[in-house]
């Protein structure tokens, strides 16, 4: 029997509106869309392996995740200057991860930090 092997996770987060999330994703973190299916409610997208599912919902709980990046600092300055709402203001944390928090258009909060030393 083969060993299974976890390529990649994608968060799936339900979202009221799928073509204000993607600009939003777009237009702040530099993600591409990888599908775009209207008629589905759906949309991916994603930079590099990095990819989130967006699921049409008529009233989506918040959700989040944390997306792990090189340049962390230039993506914050990316996000402030695109208008995000910085929920977590970028620091380093005592287990050596520099990230920060934003919030997208439904509230999600969508961690990105990189690892810049390594925890006792």
């Amino acid at each position: 029997m083969t060993d299974t092997r976890y390529l990649a996770a994608r968060p799936n987060l339900p979202v009221s509106d799928v073509a204000r999330s993607v600009e939003f994703y777009r237009r702040v973190l530099g993600f591409d869309v990888r599908v775009d299916a209207p008629e589905f409610g759906l949309a991916v997208v994603g930079k590099e392996d990095a990819e989130i599912a967006l699921l049409r919902t008529d009233s989506p709980p918040p959700g989040g995740c944390y997306l792990t990046v090189e340049g962390v600092d230039t993506l914050h300055a990316r996000c402030v200057e695109a208008g995000a709402t910085i929920a977590v203001a970028l620091q380093t944390q005592p287990w050596g991860m520099r990230d920060f928090v934003l919030e997208d258009p439904d509230g999600h909060r969508i961690a990105l930090g990189e690892q810049v030393s390594r925890a006792a």
